[in-house]
């Protein structure tokens, strides 16, 4: 029982803090211009994926590999099962949409 009051906490604190680092990048990037967020974020590793001359689609991260972590979960027995759940709920790509501003 003690470990899941454990895992509970540490998720608690990751979404916390994943939270809190988003809100400071969205403060910062407020401040930049337009291709400045765009040239800041490709720096980062982000990828465009659409372009057009007032949007921008851009995507971090990558896609989970679901089958790798399944056989990690068979051959555990199910103890690699709450770091799958943590990787797909946290984990995988995520995309923004930037519009310039008028």
């Amino acid at each position: 029982m003690e470990i899941f009051i454990t895992i509970s906490v540490v998720l608690v604190f990751a979404f916390a803090v994943s939270l809190y680092r988003r809100y400071r990048e969205m403060r910062i990037e407020r401040q930049l211009t337009y291709e400045e967020v765009i040239i800041r974020r490709l720096v980062r590793g982000w990828r465009i994926e659409n372009q057009t001359d007032d949007t921008v689609v851009m995507i971090s991260g990558a896609r989970p590999n679901h089958i790798l972590h399944l056989l990690l979960s068979v051959f555990t027995l199910g103890v690699w099962l709450p770091v799958w759940a943590c990787i797909g709920i946290f984990g995988g790509e995520r995309r923004e949409v930037l519009r310039a501003k008028d």
